[in-house]
């Protein structure tokens, strides 16, 4: 695949409403961390693995998979 399939694909999942992806810029901000803290946060395993490109760069989270992170983290 091409990298606008790979664009339209990700694009054509969410726009049900169904699945929402969280970009690293959103999460950042939901949390209150810089890019930077998030990217540690992932390296050590604070956070669950995000999507990611094929090349490897990170394409965001489902918003499913970070609610349930976040109830986790709460208790």
């Amino acid at each position: 695949m091409t990298k606008t399939r790979y664009f339209d694909f990700s694009r054509e999942m969410t726009k049900g409403g169904d699945i929402q992806i969280i970009s690293k810029k959103e999460l950042t901000g939901l949390l209150g961390r810089s890019p930077s803290t998030v990217s540690r946060m992932i390296e050590d395993g604070r956070l669950p693995e995000p999507l990611r490109t094929p090349k490897g760069n990170i394409s965001g989270w489902l918003s499913s998979t970070l609610t349930q992170w976040l109830k986790e983290q709460r208790g």
